[in-house]
């Protein structure tokens, strides 16, 4: 019964895994304007081993820690909200830079509130280490390189509002 509240996240795991695998490849703007093959290739290895980082932490928590506390399930959900929103947002709403951004900011704050949930919770080296990865590709990669490469796609003018 205790694995009861982890039902959530499983659901909205698959959505965003859904989502990701049926609207991205349909978006050109996954890339968001990025161009040299060598930073493609770099971010793709930091998507693929962020989400192994993430199903770490998340099999760590659920099977061997038992502590189920608010920070991480508050955390776990916010990231998975914020990479729910992300692709339908730049799917959907592509020009609206705002929105997208602001999926990255919920991601972001997820995998920080990750992050500190591993630094109190757990001693152990590996846990802090791949929420630490975690955090810095959907901090830096996503939030900060990505979208600079994105906002340069659109002119700065009125209809790229809310």
């Amino acid at each position: 019964m205790q694995y009861i509240q982890f039902i959530p996240t499983i659901l909205i795991g698959f959505f965003v895994i859904l989502l990701y695998w049926v609207l991205l490849p349909h978006s050109k703007y996954t890339w968001g304007g990025i161009v040299n093959p060598s930073l493609r290739s770099f971010i793709s290895f930091s998507v693929f081993f962020s989400a192994i980082s993430y199903l770490i932490i998340w099999v760590k928590e659920v099977f061997f820690n038992y502590s189920f506390s608010f920070l991480f399930l508050f955390g776990n959900l916010l990231f998975l909200f914020g990479s729910f929103l992300w692709p339908l947002f730049l799917f959907y709403y592509p020009t609206k830079f705002h929105r997208v951004i602001l999926a990255l900011c919920i991601a972001s704050l997820g995998s920080f509130l990750l992050l500190i949930h591993e630094c109190l919770d757990d001693i152990s080296v590996v846990g802090i280490f791949f929420s630490t990865y975690l955090f810095f590709h959907v901090f830096i990669m996503d939030n900060i390189v990505w979208s600079s490469f994105y906002r340069q796609l659109f002119p700065k003018s009125a209809k790229n509002a809310w």
